[in-house]
């Protein structure tokens, strides 16, 4: 595999390395061999190597370094920028198992998208997001969540990986994190108008927070800004816009599931509190 210069930009919409000359003949509208496997899709996530994160993982690449979920790749070493263009948005309410449990049908219960249900209603109440139940030492027994998730389906853009597609996912006391993220692609206008999602750039890098209501809890989080180059080349646009469209539509027909199998539900500090949701 090629690599490419981390500040350099993608040339389309697609993972590093050119197909072959012979297979672009293949390739296009005519190809229907990808038909019927949408609805499988599950879509890697970015995340951060955390205290409690396996011991492998962090053995090999060490706190604060970011990966993503699918073959543990390294995206950036802790506190290195990359860039990322975020084309869809979309919120996800899961209710959790302790990850400690190790239960055979994995740490999530139920997920839902549904912002009026059950579990949606349960996240959104601070009284409510976390039940004790059995299992675990007597000081420390196992403990549920119900979790509301932000979620930015996007692309890595500049370096090796450029044009990797994965999810950037908030909750817990990340969950303000998100919420900032929103608030700063919000201000992004030009002439008045709100500047689309998906031509947006922006550089992420990793950094220790600690809880607002413990100073003892500390994690890794993102700091965000705007990219230097803050939107995308003109000559992507029409592959980024769409791309944004075929996304929609698959979330819309609950075709796409973001990979939190690993994810390390109970090492990111407190949930927001209600001035923050």
């Amino acid at each position: 595999m090629s690599k490419r210069d981390r500040n350099e930009a993608p040339d389309e919409l697609v993972a590093v390395g050119g197909a072959p000359n012979w297979l672009e003949n293949y390739m296009g509208p005519q190809d229907e061999s990808h038909e019927g496997m949408g609805e499988y899709r599950v879509l890697p996530r970015l995340t951060i190597v955390q205290s409690m994160s396996d011991e492998g993982i962090r053995d090999e690449y060490g706190d604060g370094a970011v990966v993503i979920t699918e073959g543990n790749v390294l995206i950036a070493e802790k506190g290195e920028p990359f860039d990322f263009t975020p084309l869809l948005f979309f919120k996800e309410f899961i209710h959790w198992r302790d990850r400690r449990e190790k239960h055979s049908d994995g740490p999530i219960i139920d997920r839902s998208f549904n912002e009026t249900g059950p579990i949606a209603l349960r996240a959104r109440d601070k009284e409510q997001r976390q039940e004790y139940y059995d299992g675990g030492p007597k000081d420390k027994p196992f403990e549920m969540s119900w979790l509301e998730h932000l979620n930015f389906i996007g692309v890595i853009y500049a370096g090796e990986f450029a044009g990797t597609e994965c999810v950037a996912s908030f909750k817990r006391g990340e969950f303000w994190t998100g919420k900032n993220y929103i608030n700063k692609i919000g201000m992004r206008k030009i002439g008045g108008k709100a500047v689309p999602l998906w031509s947006t750039v922006w550089t992420f890098f990793s950094e220790l927070h600690t809880s607002k209501t413990d100073p003892n809890a500390k994690w890794f989080g993102y700091n965000i800004r705007p990219a230097e180059i803050p939107t995308i080349k003109a000559d992507l646009a029409q592959t980024f816009f769409d791309n944004h469209l075929k996304l929609k539509t698959d979330q819309a027909e609950k075709k796409l599931r973001v990979d939190h199998a690993n994810d390390d539900v109970t090492d990111t500090g407190e949930n927001a509190d209600d001035s923050e949701l």
